[in-house]
């Protein structure tokens, strides 16, 4: 019955992740075994054998949605199985309406479904095990309610409805053709301290002028301040001149040392085209074994309305790298009315395809976000998740013009919906199976 499901989570895991399939197939295995268990250890303990068709499916989906949904809260959505379609940006537009656990969950779902239609078929020695016939003495509800509820049939209803929605929502979406600007990346340099500051302030001096960006964003860790100077004042003495009257707004990513308890700060700075520091933010999701001391939490700053081009007011957010793996700190830059997010990272070879959550975090949000790497792929993604520029470790100087959406709201409850109703129904069915055993009992 399994087959389907346990193929997936092995093929997917390492394929999301660009890992050996040595490596990710344990990882598949122990998932699938310790959701597969638990479902098989529910079914001898309650007597719920008989429920092999559409409740089966239903509880699996709910079990293993739960445990995706305490995995992403942990390590994010990169280790997600549905994290592959952000190749198909147009399936992932209903995310936008019901987050990103709705597409985990309908991906769950057609595991679940598919291998009990491989348990049927083997079953029924048939390959399409449905009953399209009325029952004697079987009512037209009763029927309609029995060929509905087949999983086959749940499954291709599944899919045929949420590709309308998602034509619905693509249709439905415009944007204005002012609310446009050039954005673009920098490699950054090798150096450190104040020779750092200055080379890296030429090269995005340089970048601008060859793009005609007005927002430029460099990688994680571009700057390394010590405890005799700080990130703000190697960005604003050192860095500035060399971009000055550019008309720029800057996001620098800077590492800095300090005196106090936790050492370390991981910031993003934003520095406005008269040289303040606009906002500074602190990486909120340190990766494992990285500290972040600074966490004011998530900034948005409000760009004015421009004359010369029409362009309307907007807001922009900074956030650091593993900060875009999860639902919240882009939902509340959403929240507080950001239409681009300007995203320092620092990626290793482990997560190649870690743009892949910016076009999720896109979607769902109804964002821009430009991301700096130096060592494998910035990107460039519009609000409907397509891709404008990918880099390389090569070329990590990118550029792009992108348009904005109004970003969505509360969109930290829109995500987190579909993984409670998961854990409200599977309660339903524990307390559903407890009242049942008691009956048995004292009946």
């Amino acid at each position: 019955m399994s087959f389907v499901v346990l193929l997936t989570i092995w093929l997917m895991y390492p394929q999301a992740v660009q890992v050996p399939i040595y490596v990710g197939v344990p990882f598949g295995l122990g998932f699938f075994v310790l959701t597969s268990l638990s479902v098989h250890l529910w079914s001898r303990r309650f007597q719920t054998d008989e429920m092999l068709g559409i409740q089966w499916i239903v509880r699996y989906s709910c079990m293993f949605m739960i445990t995706a949904y305490t995995i992403n809260m942990v390590y994010g959505n990169l280790v997600s199985h549905a994290i592959q379609l952000f190749r198909v940006p147009f399936l992932l537009q209903p995310i936008s309406i019901f987050g990103f656990g709705s597409v985990e969950f309908l991906l769950i779902l057609t595991n679940a479904c598919l291998a009990w239609w491989i348990y049927a078929s083997v079953k029924t020695r048939r390959i399409l095990p449905i009953d399209f016939g009325a029952l004697d003495g079987e009512t037209r509800l009763a029927r309609s309610k029995r060929f509905f509820c087949n999983p086959i049939i749940l499954l291709i209803s599944s899919w045929i409805l949420w590709v309308s929605i998602a034509g619905i929502v693509k249709a439905s979406h415009t944007i204005d053709s002012n609310s446009r600007v050039v954005v673009a990346t920098v490699g950054g340099v090798p150096f450190s301290d104040v020779e750092a500051a200055t080379e890296l302030g030429m090269q995005i001096a340089i970048q601008a002028k060859r793009t005609g960006a007005t927002f430029i964003v460099t990688p994680e860790f571009s700057l390394q301040a010590d405890f005799h100077q700080s990130c703000e004042s190697l960005i604003v003495n050192h860095l500035y001149p060399q971009i000055s009257g550019l008309g720029l707004h800057v996001v620098v990513g800077c590492f800095q040392r300090t005196n106090k308890r936790c050492s370390q700060e991981n910031l993003a700075i934003t520095l406005s085209p008269q040289g303040r520091i606009l906002g500074v933010h602190g990486k909120l999701q340190p990766t494992p074994g990285e500290q972040s001391c600074y966490q004011p939490g998530v900034s948005v700053q409000t760009i004015p309305y421009d004359d010369a081009t029409h362009r309307p007011s907007f807001g922009i957010s900074a956030l650091i790298c593993y900060d875009m793996d999860f639902l919240g700190p882009t939902a509340q830059a959403a929240d507080m009315g950001a239409s681009l997010i300007l995203n320092p990272a620092n990626d290793w070879l482990g997560v190649r395809h870690h743009y892949a959550v910016l076009v999720i975090r896109a979607i769902e949000n109804r964002v821009a976000i430009v991301k700096a790497e130096r060592n494998l792929d910035p990107a460039i993604v519009d609000p409907f998740g397509n891709i404008i520029a990918l880099g390389t470790k090569r070329n990590p100087y990118i550029s792009g013009q992108v348009h904005f959406s109004t970003p969505l709201k509360i969109s930290w409850i829109r995500q987190h919906m579909i993984y409670w109703i998961c854990i409200l129904m599977y309660a339903v069915f524990i307390s559903m199976d407890i009242i049942r055993v008691y009956k048995r009992r004292y009946q």
